[in-house]
């Protein structure tokens, strides 16, 4: 129970005490209890009894005063403080230089049961059973050394198959993941500047093998991501990071020879970053 529902009860409860009393003393003047226990005449108990309750609902109205003012003190206390913290502690991040690898197979299915502690999406029309699966790196330079925790992905977009329209960049697909959980996952600290995180994206086979196809004939790709960063303050930095990516290398994964794996790997370069902050916020905010 919060202290304002605290409050409300115990005024509720004294006012209950009040008219308990006040019942008590009335009806005992009505049965003139004088008849049964010899109270001096000489005083007007009625009117001294109410005095007394007069002044214990005085203060009582004043301990709740009290009380609420205190109440409303701290949690004005604690509000500064939270913008405080919001203020200067929140993390603050973007795309790094080589921001995004993407790791595709042919025959790739996993059991979404046995996905734990990962950063997971869905994609749209997805097989839950036996889905396909990609996995995306996502890597990130810190602006302000104040490093998150831990990370949820909301949503990505991917925009491939490059084409000029209009002396203009333009993407003939989309693919839209969605975050299967609502948990935090951890994020990796790679160097002093740089963070990063995995996310395996769950989608149809058809639509992976359109991937595929679509990012080995594409040059450039764009990548958006609704991304919330949870730092050891307790602070949550929400916002929509997006890269322009240029094709840097391909490459086979396996052996040194490059057998064992038709696993293939797809690394990029960022032409512009760009970030558009949704909201800063304390996770005890809203208690």
């Amino acid at each position: 129970m919060d202290k304002k529902n605290n409050i409300i009860l115990q005024m509720f409860v004294s006012a209950v005490f009040l008219i308990i009393i006040i019942a008590i003393i009335i009806i005992l003047d009505l049965i003139n209890i004088t008849q049964y226990i010899p109270f001096s005449e000489r005083y007007d108990w009625l009117n001294i009894a109410s005095a007394i309750i007069g002044g214990i609902l005085g203060a009582i109205t004043t301990l709740i005063g009290v009380g609420a003012t205190i109440h409303y003190e701290k949690k004005r206390d604690i509000k500064k403080e939270m913008e405080n913290r919001i203020n200067n502690y929140y993390s603050y991040l973007t795309f790094s230089k080589q921001p995004v690898k993407i790791t595709v197979s042919l025959d790739l299915i996993t059991n979404i049961k046995n996905i734990k502690n990962q950063v997971v999406l869905i994609g749209e029309s997805v097989e839950i059973t036996t889905p396909n699966y990609f996995d995306i790196e996502l890597n990130f330079d810190m602006l302000n050394n104040i490093f998150p925790a831990s990370v949820i992905l909301n949503k990505l977009t991917i925009c491939y198959n490059d084409g000029i329209v209009d002396n203009e960049i333009h993407f003939n697909d989309i693919e839209n993941f969605y975050k299967y959980v609502n948990d935090y996952n951890k994020i990796t600290i790679k160097n002093e500047k740089t963070v990063a995180f995995v996310a395996r994206c769950l989608m149809n086979r058809e639509k992976k093998d359109k991937l595929i196809k679509g990012l080995k004939q594409s040059n450039r790709i764009d990548i958006i991501a609704d991304i919330s960063f949870l730092n050891p303050s307790k602070i949550i930095t929400k916002g929509i990071f997006s890269t322009n990516l240029k094709l840097t290398a391909t490459k086979r994964l396996g052996n040194k020879n490059n057998i064992g794996s038709n696993r293939q790997e797809f690394c990029y370069d960022s032409i512009n970053n760009y970030f558009k902050l949704d909201s800063i916020y304390h996770i005890d905010e809203n208690k």
